[in-house]
């Protein structure tokens, strides 16, 4: 596989132990500002409680040091407001200063400056999901995530999946699907990566009891395994990704 891996290496969360947010002070951007505009940049949008479980896990929410960080981040011009009327949330979005702040570090992947389109909020729960997959596995150590948006507009392939995750030099396919497809189509996305020696693993992260209805199709039993996405979000590392001939927990692939 052609090696465009966006790791995930810098977006780490700071120790808690931090003086609280003087907004009184000149803002200096600290590593963490690069980070969190560098996920953004991946995942063209953040969901502030996206922001807060990323790099602010072990604040509580009284102390409130994410918002006030975002919020100076907004208000000095690197970061951008959009809004999902559909699910009624503030989206964070990277503005020109802060992509040059990227380009100047040379992590802007070669990718443009995201903008809302007329039809996002057709995959705006997916993507954000999706999302939220990827913080919970760099939660559980596995760092080297290579995003959608990258392999499309680097790569500029149609069929992707929705993440690579690189484990120990395998990659593994992450799809998260929240809404049934036909049959047909099913097979042609197994095919897809049965004829791809570059995948070692297809995880599908599915939604609303799809996985039930998914583990008797056709696939290889040694390549693809489905895991509930609400159950991946509560038992994180416990969950067990099963297919039709097995079971067994996520914490192996750790």
């Amino acid at each position: 596989m052609e090696n465009i891996q966006a790791n995930d290496q810098g977006i780490e969360a700071v120790n808690s132990d931090e003086v609280l947010e003087d907004e009184s002070q000149p803002l200096v951007l600290t590593d963490r500002d690069i980070a969190i505009f560098r996920l953004v940049h991946e995942h063209r949008y953040l969901a502030f409680n996206q922001i807060r479980q990323a790099f602010w896990p072990d604040r509580s929410e009284v102390a409130k040091a994410a918002y006030r960080r975002v919020r100076r981040l907004v208000k000095a011009g690197y970061l951008e407001v959009g809004r999902s009327r559909r699910m009624s949330l503030d989206l964070y979005l990277l503005s020109e200063k802060s992509l040059l702040e990227l380009q100047r570090r040379g992590m802007d992947l070669a990718l443009g400056k995201y903008h809302l389109t007329q039809h996002f909020e057709r995959f705006a729960d997916h993507d954000l999901k999706v999302t939220n997959v990827r913080i919970l596995f760099r939660e559980l150590g596995i760092e080297n995530w290579t995003s959608e948006r990258v392999l499309k507009e680097v790569r500029h392939e149609t069929h992707v999946p929705d993440g690579i995750v690189n484990l120990r030099g395998r990659f593994v396919a992450i799809e998260f699907d929240n809404t049934l497809k036909s049959k047909a189509r099913y097979k042609e996305i197994f095919n897809r990566y049965a004829n791809d020696p570059d995948y070692y693993l297809l995880i599908m992260i599915v939604y609303h009891g799809l996985r039930h209805w998914l583990v008797d199709l056709d696939y290889d039993p040694e390549q693809v395994w489905f895991v509930d996405y609400k159950d991946l979000m509560r038992n994180k590392s416990k969950i067990l990704l099963e297919n039709k001939h097995a079971t067994f927990e996520f914490a192996r692939l750790l």
